[in-house]
């Protein structure tokens, strides 16, 4: 399953002061991460860029032998490795430039599922903010839809408690590696999360749940949605971070007022007033401004009426689309044998008629 280049991929992680943009960096001069570790070392010096501790720290014949310790954790436990130039790697986070190389996940996760939201609040959350959370959830039981949280106490909690009630994939991003989980008293939680979801971190195994991590963490939660909805939260912490982040990377963001004399209810207050979030009153309003739309047979009956009004080629690019929910562009050429002229012809016309949406990376998604 795993071969050489997954090894200096790990290893490509485990030295120190080579974060996720220098590791691209030397990725794209030296051409991958095991052609790094062949590299010459004077050619190495030679990158610009390069931090005097970053170079020395590439001869360190340590970082391999974590990597392959790392390697051998992964096949033991059913664990994914997704590097960021492989289709699999979630297409969303990829578009940011501080996205890690390369990710770890658990469980019968979709790395790339068609509407991605994540989920953030308090720790500290209240009766209230558990009845927003189990409302807003349960108005997302369709297939398409995947809840990412952080898998923390509160909010993040209440959030894949729900999810699992209701057999909604949800998905657990960690401050630390697979080999633990924290808090402690998540850890039945988390289990039940891995047959309809699962875990995604960035760090291998023995990585504690430092303080510095989870920061770190919330740029992923931020990276991997469409919409990012904070549910309660004070004036500063973990979820403003996430939210602030999201802006960054032109997510759309939501957040319940909630009541305006609640401690908690002020860091969405602030996200409002400051037009870093939309208000949100209900689920509803997020779908509509998302352009969202609910599953059902009339409106199965309808894609296929409007299908027949199709070219042969839109046409199968939609009943494609229609099968994957989101699929890159050179899957469409796989599977459509279209060439590549009339696919970007056929591609454009559909999205001039509002039938297919296109994304960064060169992604499509079905809109009606």
């Amino acid at each position: 399953m795993y071969d050489e280049n997954t090894l200096y991929q790990i290893a490509l992680t485990k030295i120190e002061h080579v974060g996720a943009t220098t590791a691209k960096n030397l990725i794209r001069i030296c051409g991958s991460p095991a052609q790094i570790f062949k590299e010459k070392k004077w050619k190495l010096k030679k990158i610009p860029q390069l931090r005097a501790s970053a170079f020395q720290n590439l001869s360190d014949p340590a970082a391999l032998k974590k990597a392959e310790a790392e390697l051998e954790y992964v096949l033991k436990n059913g664990i994914r490795i997704l590097y960021y130039e492989n289709e699999e790697f979630p297409w969303r986070l990829k578009q940011q430039v501080d996205a890690p190389i390369l990710l770890y996940a658990k469980g019968e996760l979709i790395s790339n599922a068609e509407r991605v939201i994540s989920v953030v609040g308090t720790r500290n959350i209240t009766d209230y903010g558990k009845q927003l959370v189990e409302e807003f959830v349960s108005a997302f039981q369709q297939e398409a839809f995947q809840i990412v949280s952080g898998l923390a106490y509160g909010v993040d909690t209440a959030t894949h408690q729900q999810c699992v009630k209701l057999q909604i994939q949800t998905v657990g991003i960690l401050g630390h590696g697979l080999d633990r989980i924290y808090p402690h008293a998540n850890t039945a939680l988390a289990e039940k999360m891995l047959t309809n979801g699962g875990l995604m971190t960035e760090y291998g195994m023995n990585t504690k749940p430092d303080r510095e991590n989870f920061p770190m963490r919330n740029r992923i939660i931020a990276g991997l949605c469409d919409a990012l909805v904070v549910v309660e939260t004070g004036e500063s912490g973990g979820s403003m971070i996430t939210a602030e982040i999201a802006n960054s990377y032109n997510k759309d963001v939501f957040a319940y007022p909630g009541r305006v004399h609640d401690p908690y209810s002020k860091g969405c207050i602030k996200l409002i007033k400051e037009h870093k979030a939309q208000l949100m009153a209900a689920p509803t309003d997020l779908i509509s401004a998302m352009n969202w739309d609910v599953k059902n047979d009339k409106k199965q009956e309808y894609q296929l009426h409007l299908f027949s009004d199709l070219q042969t080629d839109e046409k199968n690019l939609c009943e494609i689309l229609q099968k994957l929910n989101v699929a890159h562009i050179d899957k469409l050429h796989q599977l459509s044998e279209i060439t590549p002229g009339k696919l970007a012809s056929a591609l454009l016309s559909l999205e001039f008629k509002g039938l297919i949406r296109s994304h960064p990376g060169k992604r499509y998604t079905l809109v009606v």
